[in-house]
């Protein structure tokens, strides 16, 4: 099932802020803030546009996709940034064989998920602000709506 947070309470804002924090710093890997040569607690990457890489459908069996894939760090397999532009790039069907949290940084979408046998997709909204989970075996589509950027952090636990 799917699992939304609004960012109504300070609970969920506080792990709002925590997540993003986290996302941007110690689970994303990069560039270390320590001097060349040193051990650093701290690493930081910076994403830029230059990050990006579009995805086309045809190397994508889920849909195209704009993404900035990260290495894995702190005990997270993987991490990201997916960016969606209605009409132009998507997910669609992509069965998770993982669990993933994801953190909504701008835009709205739309987020469709069913459990297997997969016959009853169940679909909601999703914005700036909200946090989200999948669970392994889930299938998934995502979609932007309206006419800003989606924009998506996720983050893979090991």
């Amino acid at each position: 099932m799917i699992r939304i947070t609004h960012n109504r309470g300070l609970g969920a804002g506080a792990f709002a802020i925590a997540f993003a924090g986290i996302a941007w710093t110690l689970l994303l890997g990069g560039a270390a803030s320590a001097e060349e040569g040193e051990e650093s607690l701290l690493n930081v990457i910076s994403i830029t546009e230059d990050s990006f890489v579009q995805i086309p459908e045809s190397e994508a069996p889920s849909g195209p996709v704009n993404a900035a894939f990260v290495a894995p760090g702190a005990g997270f397999s993987g991490a990201g940034v997916h960016r969606f532009k209605k009409g132009e790039t998507w997910v669609k069907d992509w069965v998770y064989w993982y669990h993933e949290f994801v953190y909504v940084t701008s835009g709205r979408g739309k987020i469709t998920i069913s459990a297997p046998p997969y016959t009853k997709p169940e679909s909601k909204e999703v914005k700036q602000g909200d946090i989200f989970t999948v669970s392994p075996s889930m299938k998934v589509s995502i979609e932007a709506l309206g006419d800003e950027t989606f924009e998506i952090v996720w983050a893979v636990p090991e």
